[in-house]
């Protein structure tokens, strides 16, 4: 397997658009940015503006950020679904 750093949009309707980072494992890259693409509140017909192959410790260090999470805290006021 091989990992990714892909940064997306997220946004809802009224809202200007947020860019974050996703740490997705997968086979290649066509297959993170199609997995990145489907992540909750991401802008689904937006092409991820930058993909780069990264280390295994650089993914778990990433996981560990929660990067995405927090940027979904931040559209949703604070409120956890």
């Amino acid at each position: 397997m091989r990992y990714f750093k892909v940064t997306v949009q997220l946004g809802h309707h009224g809202r200007l658009p947020r860019e974050t980072f996703v740490y997705i494992e997968a086979e290649t890259i066509i297959k993170a940015m199609d997995c990145a693409r489907n992540f909750p509140a991401v802008k689904h017909k937006k092409i991820p503006s930058k993909i780069c192959e990264i280390t295994k410790e650089e993914y778990e260090e990433g996981l560990e950020n929660k990067s995405y999470y927090k940027a979904m805290e931040t559209l949703n006021n604070g409120v956890h679904n």
